[in-house]
């Protein structure tokens, strides 16, 4: 249930920006990874660490491999929206 929560919060927040910045499946996925990097810059490198009180900011295996999963979580999410509103255009 914790995932799909996460997941669902990213999706409206990430869909509900790419509506007004996303005119083409290059810039689609150029978006999403943005929006990717940023997600994976506030949450698991600032918000969570500081609910836990640990340090802010570690880098380690596990960060990268989170790093990863936001990136292709983003660029999937910019392809879907692109190619939803082209197809309904």
């Amino acid at each position: 249930m914790r995932a799909f929560h996460h997941t669902f919060i990213l999706s409206e927040a990430g869909a509900s920006r790419a509506i007004y910045l996303l005119t083409g499946y290059t810039r689609g996925t150029l978006v999403g990874l943005a929006d990717g990097a940023i997600w994976w810059g506030l949450g698991p490198l600032v918000m969570m660490p500081l609910m836990l009180g640990m340090p802010l900011g570690v880098l380690d295996t596990t960060s990268v491999f989170s790093l990863m999963g936001h990136l292709i979580y983003g660029a999937t999410l910019g392809l879907t929206v692109v190619h939803i509103l082209t197809s309904r255009a």
